[in-house]
């Protein structure tokens, strides 16, 4: 049986792992990375990066190679199912006087450019955590492989479906949002791709379309349902999606109608209950595990982004690494739990279906000035990184 040890280890090889692996790697600390899956590959389909999380990864080095495999998004819409416009945002300048563009890009191809910073020697795959033991001096990590992990430090960034978080916080727990997405990535010609990313907000469902890379196309579609154990939707294929958006403006329809149907992803929409603590002396949950959110603000990915650098930062200036546990967690609190809770409001109003309520929401989001949406999301990039 396999047994190795470190100083610190982390648990979990998607955005956030990588992330602090390589945030922590600039600081002169070499991290292990533990990954469940085979390979390192990433699922899903596009992501967006809001300008904190760029500020972050230049934090770190790194905005120079994301911002190669992104698609700057200048412009954005809210629109009605007839296409008109709702609510329309420009990027505005940064801080420093300069445009910091969000940038929407394909999941697989940000974590492959996570892969290639670090070394091949620190990730490992096929480590499907069984269990942990924690005591006061260490962690020692059991996989399902038989192998074993001690480290005096565990970072725990295995998603909203955290193991070890269940492990410490056995009381935690996710709640249903009460939608259903789908998600895919098409090749188009780049005459086919709209040059607005918009979203746009219907009685029956919310559908966001953006631009990638290499001509193509990122789009979602969010529709309401009742319980993720009764869902009339589980098995909605491509032309199941085209007859329930069959009253949306060309662009929706267009998209959904390019898709194969092997592309098609689905996934029931959670975010976590908001936790008491990130930290339990010797181990630190982080990034989905420690605040999963809704995907409604874009956030989900930049908040994990922001754990890594945070985290590295403190573990830099704190000689002791339960004290920078609990410096990063007293940080990091009350700002996750604002996303979370933002988040499942902007859902909940994207989400009406009722003819009054959506009546009543569109006419307040034309009449609303496109600064006050601006004052509202103001506080994410109102953040330090040393």
């Amino acid at each position: 049986m396999q047994h190795t040890e470190s100083e610190l280890a982390i648990i979990g090889g998607g955005i956030c792992g990588l992330t602090t692996a390589i945030a922590l790697a600039g600081k002169g600390i070499t991290v292990p990375v533990f990954e469940a899956a085979p390979q390192f590959s990433a699922v899903g389909a596009g992501i967006g990066l809001a300008p904190n999380a760029l500020l972050a990864l230049e934090h770190i080095n790194m905005l120079d190679s994301i911002r190669e495999i992104g698609f700057p998004l200048t412009r954005f819409a809210i629109l009605d199912e007839q296409g008109n416009c709702l609510s329309r945002n420009e990027v505005l300048p940064d801080r420093n006087n300069q445009r910091l563009n969000n940038i929407t890009l394909h999941r697989a191809d940000l974590h492959n450019v996570l892969v290639s910073r670090l070394k091949p020697e620190n990730l490992h795959t096929g480590k499907r955590l069984k269990n942990i033991r924690q005591s006061y001096h260490d962690v020692l990590i059991e996989f399902e492989d038989g192998s074993t992990h001690k480290a005096r430090y565990l970072i725990a960034a295995e998603g909203i479906h955290s193991p070890v978080r269940k492990q410490l916080f056995p009381d935690s727990g996710i709640r249903f949002a009460g939608y259903t997405c789908w998600r895919a990535v098409v090749s188009l010609p780049s005459s086919a791709i709209p040059p607005l990313s918009s979203e746009t907000w219907g009685s029956k469902g919310r559908f966001g379309i953006f631009p990638l890379t290499g001509n193509r196309l990122y789009w979602f579609a969010c529709i309401n349902s009742p319980t993720p154990e009764y869902n009339p939707y589980r098995h909605y294929t491509i032309n199941d999606l085209l007859r329930h958006f069959s009253g949306y403006h060309a662009p929706v329809t267009n998209s959904i109608a390019q898709t194969r149907e092997s592309d098609l992803i689905r996934n029931d929409i959670y975010d976590l209950v908001p936790l008491k603590n990130y930290t339990s002396h010797n181990i630190l949950l982080i990034g989905d595990a420690a605040h999963a959110t809704t995907p409604n603000m874009g956030q989900g990915a930049c908040q994990a982004i922001e754990d890594a650098v945070l985290l590295a930062e403190e573990l830099h200036k704190t000689l002791e690494v339960p004290a920078a546990f609990r410096n990063f967690e007293q940080k990091r609190l009350k700002r996750t739990q604002k996303v979370i809770k933002q988040s499942r409001l902007i859902g909940r109003i994207a989400q009406l279906d009722s003819p009054l309520l959506i009546r009543a929401r569109n006419f307040g989001m034309r009449i609303s000035p496109a600064w006050l949406y601006q004052t509202q999301v103001r506080f994410l990039n109102e953040i330090d990184f040393n």
